[in-house]
């Protein structure tokens, strides 16, 4: 939060006149601005929450996290995550 109180004091009172515009030929831009510029497709509308499930462990979600550098007290370096998807339960 103070990096941006002190973003936001940089530019406090700031207006259109104090900003020099400047003038790039095309052929001074590179590859890199280039490749920024382009727009890509977006990712296809995601189906995740939208599953009609009618009992429990029908459908079950997990995920893994880890290797860890911090071991847990049992000593484990990942974690692994269920999410039963009808009753929305999450064990870790």
């Amino acid at each position: 939060m103070k990096a941006m109180k002190n973003l936001g004091k940089c530019v406090e009172g700031l207006t259109m006149e104090d900003l020099s515009v400047v003038d790039v030929d095309q052929d001074e831009i590179c590859e890199g601005c280039v490749t920024g510029m382009l727009s890509v497709k977006p990712f296809p509308k995601s189906t995740y929450g939208e599953e009609k499930t009618t009992s429990l462990v029908q459908v079950i979600h997990s995920d893994v996290l880890g290797p860890m550098e911090t071991k847990s007290q049992g000593g484990a370096r990942f974690v692994v995550t269920f999410l039963g998807a009808y009753s929305r339960y999450v064990d870790a």
